[in-house]
């Protein structure tokens, strides 16, 4: 199932150069690109105070805080992709799955990788899952984006030739757990304090 899911991705690849420059930028940078949006999340979602504060000559208008709630969704995010990231090289390390280009003839490899790095599970999905699945714990709305991005970045990386959709299921089951027990562990530790 597998190595047929990678042929029929895969042949979107070389196919046509304006093509294969969205899936590379798809697969490589859009990682970067929910990052951004999810400081912009931050940023739209601050809290307005309404009293000026005078800073030497300054006064600054509608200063904006940080919501003890983007504290919490800041921390899952950071510390949810933090232990996916470790686990994901674990799991590498134990059990070092060949990447697709170098095992399934004919693919079409669109982004440059070592035959040494691991395919499963992928880092790329596993990090932008942890983001997303972080964000939507907190968000519904916000986070329904990002886990459409997510899906996009996972299927691309299939689409360049990197991995297999085993590879990236591997990816969002690894963020989902990660950002499960972190959600809950924290809520844990927060109500003891």
């Amino acid at each position: 199932m597998d190595i047929i899911v990678v042929y029929f991705l895969n042949n979107l690849a070389g196919v046509n150069n304006l093509l294969d420059s969205l899936f590379i930028f798809l697969s490589t940078n859009l990682f970067l690109v929910m990052w951004l949006i999810f400081i912009v999340f931050l940023i739209a979602t601050y809290d307005r105070v309404s009293d000026p504060l005078i800073l030497g000559k300054r006064v600054a208008r509608n200063l904006v805080e940080l919501r003890v709630l983007d504290y919490k969704m800041i921390g899952l995010v950071f510390v949810a992709s933090g232990v996916s990231y470790i686990f994901n090289q674990i799991i590498g390390a134990i059990w070092f799955r060949e990447r697709p280009f170098l095992v399934v003839e004919g693919v079409t490899k669109l982004i440059e990788k070592s035959a040494f790095d691991k395919s499963f599970p992928s880092d790329h999905t596993t990090l932008a899952f942890a983001l997303a699945f972080s964000v939507f714990i907190y968000d519904k709305r916000w986070g329904s984006i990002f886990l459409v991005l997510a899906t996009i970045l996972g299927l691309s990386r299939v689409v360049v030739g990197v991995h297999y959709l085993t590879d990236i299921f591997g990816g969002v089951l690894m963020a989902a757990v990660i950002v499960w027990v972190t959600y809950r562990v924290g809520n844990m530790i927060l109500k003891r304090l």
